[in-house]
């Protein structure tokens, strides 16, 4: 899920894609790609076409790219809507099926692999995120993005080249015609990443954010499948697994989710994104001295001593942090831990 202002670049990173894509396979975009998908049964017949573009017996490759997110986040809580419990099935490639009393109205996909993008803008996430359900929702599916325009530039002259990257890319995917899909594990120092990263996490505590990174370790693995699919030891034999630096770079992609929906959670607070970051940075520096890793009430008003304790507080639970009473003493009531 791309999130950026109008006139951002959000259009114009697409068409780059766009023509990276046609220069790997030309056919790709004409045959598997779809637009906006505003119901469950449309979600059906774009995995389920037999327009599809398939090679050696693999699954179906559909892809969505949705610059109507909006639209589609609605129609997720329209009364009837299919369409919110179909993207959940079809974030595990379940079948999907919508049978009718006419069976020429009826649809169903399977054998098919979805990948779906979508932008949207931060007011129109504002608007419609509040009606959705984070705990069982297709939303904690996507990978956000919040990104913002760092300068302006008014015109380009160069036009990207991205011959030599797809012949790179070609005698990869030439593998996976000649081949038939297996699992894949991970490497030794895979699984030790994987796991180090996995129980670090916090619990859940039913806190929007915490619902919101419920499927975290299912994406790292999927997006660590893609940088491993990508790795060119392949070309030379190597037996492809899940190493640990594709689960780091996974990690990074993951985590810059995470990051992306505690901005966006933090604008509907009173509390700003530079408030926010000042009181993260505060804990970072604090664990760099080789202090523990908490602020108590008193370094948080130093940081904040023209805010309220309403205003600190909030500052605090949109930063993602929570009181831990493990740590009090002297008279402390309890400490803010992340």
């Amino acid at each position: 899920l791309a999130i950026g202002r109008t006139a951002d670049g959000k259009g114009q990173s697409w068409h780059c894609c766009k023509e990276a894509i046609k220069s790997v396979d030309p056919g790709f975009i004409s045959h598997n790609l779809h637009s906006d998908v505003a119901s469950g049964e449309g979600l059906i017949r774009m995995c389920g076409g037999g327009h599809l573009k398939i090679e050696g017996g693999h699954k179906h490759r559909v892809a969505i790219f949705s610059t109507e997110m909006m639209t589609s986040f609605v129609a997720q809580k329209r009364q009837d809507s299919t369409l919110g419990g179909q993207l959940r099935k079809a974030y595990d490639g379940e079948p999907l099926e919508n049978f009718r009393s006419e069976s020429k109205k009826s649809a169903t996909a399977d054998n098919y692999m979805l990948g779906f993008c979508g932008t949207i803008t931060p007011d129109e996430l504002r608007a419609c995120m509040p009606q959705m359900d984070w705990s069982n929702g297709a939303q904690n599916r996507f990978l956000w993005s919040i990104g913002f325009r760092d300068k302006s530039l008014s015109r380009s002259t160069t036009r990207p080249d991205y011959r030599l990257w797809a012949e790179r890319v070609k005698a990869l995917l030439a593998i996976n015609v000649n081949i038939q899909p297996t699992a894949l594990d991970y490497s030794k120092d895979g699984a030790a990443a994987f796991d180090d990263w996995y129980h670090s996490l916090p619990e859940n505590d039913d806190t929007v954010l915490a619902q919101s990174q419920a499927r975290a370790h299912a994406n790292v693995s999927r997006v660590a499948n893609i940088y491993a699919q990508l790795d060119e030891r392949r070309l030379k034999g190597w037996k492809i697994q899940l190493e640990r630096v594709h689960v780091e770079a996974a990690i990074e992609i993951v985590e810059r989710s995470r990051q992306s929906v505690e901005w966006y959670l933090s604008q509907q607070t009173t509390s700003s994104y530079g408030d926010i970051q000042k009181i993260k940075k505060a804990l970072i520096e604090k664990v760099r001295k080789g202090d523990e890793a908490f602020l108590t009430a008193t370094e948080i008003s130093a940081l904040f001593s023209h805010k309220t304790q309403e205003q600190r507080d909030d500052i605090c639970v949109a930063a993602g942090f929570k009181i831990d009473t493990s740590k009090s003493k002297r008279g402390r009531k309890g400490v803010w831990v992340q």
